[in-house]
């Protein structure tokens, strides 16, 4: 797969190359709004996950006819997304935080209001994107006990477990033996996660003085995340809304 993205990104600064004389290259940055969806089939039920995270990288106007232009894109896009609520009387919140690679391939029309001051467009099509690292956050709380849990989505490893105000009662050894019983549940049904997702982007975005530009967008995902003998029962799709600002040169 990774070898794919790197075909799929090799073809797209190929076609920016070749068409040097009439391609525009662009800087952005700005401000993402994760909404993950974990949906479990049996009993039904939906679990809902929001926050907020950053992005930036760099794109492509390949200009095809008048108005009409492809852009391919290379960002980097942190996401941190949590949920909260009450199970068996316990409190329980839990934080995904997720280091992605995405690569869009939009299709975009633009309406020249203003010669060289003022420009309206539009952009749709498919990302690809790779995480390069994703751990969940799990806090609890009940009956006085405190519980941090610390996971690898994507390797299904259990990192650490803490137990504040505790540290002094439970030693390394007694920690160690919990983490193992807690992993051997990990492995029994396997709550993995997916690195890769092919999500469809589109949105609009406004330039003004020919360089500077406002966009803002919504991706929604295509594959369902999870991964193994979890998947089996549960689906969990990743979305954002995002909005930034960019220059292009």
């Amino acid at each position: 797969m990774k070898s794919l993205l790197k075909t799929l990104l090799a073809a797209a600064m190929l076609a920016a190359a070749g068409f040097s004389a009439s391609a525009q290259m662009s800087f952005q940055a700005g401000v993402t709004m994760p909404y993950q969806r974990e949906l479990q089939m049996e009993p039904l039920a939906i679990y809902d996950r929001y926050g907020i995270g950053a992005y930036f990288g760099f794109d492509y106007d390949i200009h095809i006819i008048k108005g009409f232009s492809i852009s391919p894109g290379l960002f980097y896009n942190f996401t941190s997304a949590k949920s909260s609520g009450y199970e068996d009387r316990l409190y329980a919140e839990e934080t995904q935080r997720d280091h992605l690679i995405n690569i869009p391939v939009h299709f975009k029309y633009e309406f020249n209001i203003r010669p060289n001051r003022f420009a309206i467009y539009i952009y749709a099509g498919p990302m690809f994107s790779l995480g390069a690292a994703s751990r969940t956050k799990g806090f609890l709380s009940g009956s006085g006990l405190f519980m941090n849990v610390y996971y690898d989505n994507y390797s299904g490893v259990l990192k650490d477990l803490q137990f504040p105000g505790l540290s002094g009662i439970i030693g390394p050894e007694e920690k160690q033996e919990l983490m193992d019983a807690i992993q051997a549940e990990l492995d029994a049904y396997g709550p993995t996660q997916r690195r890769f997702d092919l999500q469809i982007d589109w949105g609009v975005g406004f330039r003004f003085k020919k360089h500077w530009e406002l966009k803002t967008g919504y991706s929604f995902g295509l594959i369902d995340r999870f991964n193994g003998v979890f998947g089996q029962n549960y689906n969990l799709m990743m979305n954002q809304y995002y909005i930034g600002f960019g220059y292009r040169f």
